[in-house]
């Protein structure tokens, strides 16, 4: 079944409420749930939401993210492809890049044609794994196209010379498993009867094909619940296509759930003005309607500009005149970072206090980066790359000088740990500091979490206080959330797990009630806020110069209408959308979007 719905309107819900009736009813059987989803975040949310409507058969409900799922399946049952299953997961830009690097270096040094100059294919590499496409003949007869599949495979060689995998190959690599192996599929479906997918317009080419590779044999107790208005990460190989795509190969019913229960009428009647120009939807879908009555403090505001810091300065003026007790319901979004960097200066200014919201895989201070680094080697004391990393954070925030290739090398002549030649230069360098003998401290005893948290306090105690307006702020705040999510989830308390925890998540900005909001359209999918600043609203801003030369009835313009569609219906009351007539010098002329919603003439 597809449940075809718009913005808040109970898709998750919806969900949420079938897995808790099917083990309601099943009480007395065995078999499992499996509901997949796209962050930790998410998962922890339907998690909750199902313990509390039994709490007594959450057990059998297997709720996580494809990653998760996947590192599951092939830690069980890898090894009939190859894979060792104490594998790696390399979750980080640094390290996947550094990887790809290695591949390079390697056919280099064994004569093959390849050129440092190819590290900037690693992007075209990327998306190609995203789609699925990792062996096999190119169709196009484009040597490029051929270059970049001979480079995908030089990446993978290097990845599994290393042990690991990265997020995109742990999808690919089980659905090769469930393909060469359909007996490792049948008996998925024979443990997880019924499988719920959340957000499904987010699924990349790779995971739907592995959901096709694991639904063998005529397998359909499938449910997927989907926005197509809401498809805006076609970088990440996202496209609506995969929602038809399911209805036709699954022969699913399709239920709609066309209320929002969010938005202001006002708001709905523009986000359906709007989001009707897009020709490449989906047939049948029904217009999304408010259930809300419109009130006094609802409605949309124009605020056109001179210059993109008149812009950045006249929204950062009245936020500021609104009060501190509406700033933790504002929110101002942009398409481009840069604008909503511009809009963080002007706030500080003022005395505003502000938070970044944004989803990464890694931390930002290179203080939780050298406590990351510590766990890793702790976990893999081999490992030399995260030994660089961790060296190279210790040196930025103790201000010290050790060097890294020097100490690795110390390390392999003593026939010793890279984790205690480190901790001998750093006593020799701070002797007597605490932190130094914390680690020491936890180095007698390296499975124990515990252990580790203890360093992760006195970063709290002595230096910094969590909060968000700076990188180690966010950074202490984010460990406390997955601390937390491991504490509550997980009766281990040793390293691997946890790491593998914080690998697997995105680890999300935690909302501070007395700040303003800054993210860009992506970081705010699922999120709302009583006023919502839209900037940036002109031609080649919103949408991008590059989605208007593809042509008015290209993806590119189609996917950043529905960007501007995400944007407003994030409103709870108030909508703020505001332009200038120049960024970075270059003039700009009104968004064709606000054309099109009616607003301007």
């Amino acid at each position: 079944m597809l449940v075809l719905a718009g913005p808040r309107s109970g898709k998750t819900q919806v969900l949420t409420c079938r897995v808790g009736r099917i083990l309601a009813d099943s009480a007395e059987k065995r078999f499992r749930v499996l509901a997949l989803t796209f962050t930790n975040k998410a998962a922890a949310e339907i998690r909750d939401q199902v313990s509390t409507l039994v709490p007594k058969l959450c057990k059998r409900a297997t709720i996580g993210t494809y990653h998760a799922f996947c590192e599951q399946v092939l830690r069980q049952h890898g090894v009939h492809i190859g894979i060792d299953s104490y594998f790696e997961v390399f979750s980080l830009d640094a390290d996947r890049v550094a990887v790809f690097r290695d591949a390079l270096r390697r056919a280099r040094a064994m004569g093959q044609n390849v050129s440092i100059d190819d590290e900037r294919y690693f992007g075209r590499v990327d998306r190609r794994k995203a789609r699925g496409e990792t062996g096999g003949v190119v169709e196009s007869e484009d040597s490029e196209d051929s270059r970049i599949q001979w480079l995908c495979q030089l990446y993978d060689e290097e990845l599994r010379r290393a042990n690991a995998l990265d997020f995109n190959t742990m999808i690919t690599e089980t659905c090769r498993l469930f393909t060469t192996y359909p007996e490792i599929a049948k008996f998925y479906q024979r443990s997880y009867r019924y499988w719920l997918i959340d957000e499904f317009q987010d699924t990349s080419r790779a995971q739907y094909k592995l959901i096709r590779s694991l639904a063998t044999h005529g397998f359909r107790n499938i449910l997927a619940v989907a926005d197509d208005h809401q498809t805006v990460y076609g970088w990440k190989g996202t496209n609506q296509q995969h929602i038809r795509d399911f209805e036709l190969e699954f022969e699913s019913k399709r239920l709609q759930f066309p209320t929002n229960f969010r938005c202001p009428p006002r708001i709905i009647e523009t986000a359906n003005r709007l989001v009707i120009y897009n020709t490449n939807r989906g047939s049948g879908k029904r217009r999304s309607r408010a259930i809300r009555l419109e009130s006094p403090a609802d409605f949309i505001e124009l605020l056109p500009f001179a210059t993109d810091l008149n812009e950045s300065e006249g929204i950062a003026d009245r936020i500021m005149k609104a009060g501190q007790s509406t700033w933790g319901d504002t929110v101002v979004l942009a398409r481009r970072n840069r604008l909503v960097g511009s809009v963080a200066e002007a706030l500080s200014h003022r005395g505003v206090t502000y938070q970044t919201v944004k989803q990464r895989t890694e931390f930002l201070s290179p203080e939780m980066r050298w406590v990351a680094a510590c766990l890793r080697l702790a976990n893999r004391p081999l490992d030399e790359r995260c030994f660089v990393t961790l060296v190279e954070n210790y040196n930025a925030f103790a201000q010290t000088s050790l060097d890294a290739e020097m100490l690795a090398s110390q390390a392999k002549a003593d026939a010793t740990s890279y984790l205690d030649v480190w901790l001998r230069a750093a006593e020799t360098y701070a002797n007597g500091d605490d932190l130094v003998k914390k680690v020491r401290r936890a180095m007698e005893q390296p499975d124990n979490l515990r252990a580790w948290n203890d360093i992760v306090i006195l970063f709290e105690k002595h230096n910094f206080q969590p909060n968000e307006c700076s990188d180690i702020g966010e950074d202490l705040l984010a460990w406390k959330a997955d601390l937390q999510h491991y504490d509550g989830h997980t009766s281990e308390q040793s390293i691997p797990p946890f790491l593998r925890n914080i690998r697997l998540s995105a680890m999300d900005t935690v909302t501070n009630m007395e700040s303003v909001s800054l993210a860009s359209i992506h970081d705010t999918k699922d999120r709302q806020f009583a006023h919502v600043y839209l900037m940036g609203m002109a031609d080649e801003e919103l949408p991008s110069n590059d989605s208007i030369r593809k042509g008015p009835n290209s993806r590119e313009l189609e996917e950043e209408r529905r960007n501007c569609f995400v944007a407003i219906t994030r409103t709870q009351k108030k909508l703020t959308l505001s332009w200038a007539g120049s960024y970075n010098g270059f003039p700009r002329s009104p968004s064709r979007f606000l054309f099109e919603m009616g607003l301007v003439r």
